[in-house]
């Protein structure tokens, strides 16, 4: 548990876009008017946004994150937000392991420890 056993920077971009539209795929964006939902496609990920600019706040933001050596924020970077179409400056966070669905929640964990992170940061 150590902060050395930590591994930065493994993942890859096409991985990133991977793991975010793995999150979101089961999300129904018609029970929920003007959230942003993300889906993975070939790799790479759509995003139904309401503003210019939007998915690649929320993209290049979260890379940043989980390539940074800090740790909270990579935590923090786990935490894949849902951006309301009237708050992008506040985000409502959606933690990995409270996803409601348990197989959506265990292929990202598998994912994760696949690519070398350490199982307590997602606990």
């Amino acid at each position: 548990m150590a902060d050395s056993t930590v591994r930065t920077g493994r993942i890859s971009d096409a991985d990133l876009y991977y793991l975010l539209g793995e999150m979101y795929s089961h999300q129904s964006s018609s029970s929920q008017p003007g959230y942003v939902r993300m889906r993975a496609a070939t790799g790479l990920i759509g995003v139904r946004h309401y503003g210019p600019g939007q998915k690649e706040k929320i993209v290049l933001a979260s890379l940043k994150m989980l390539k940074s050596k800090d740790r909270l924020e990579q935590r923090a970077a786990l935490e894949l937000a849902m951006v309301h179409k009237d708050s992008r400056a506040h985000p409502l966070i959606f933690p990995l392991t409270q996803s409601p669905h348990q197989k959506t929640r265990d292929r990202a964990k598998a994912f994760l420890l696949q690519q070398g992170y350490e199982l307590d940061l997602l606990d």
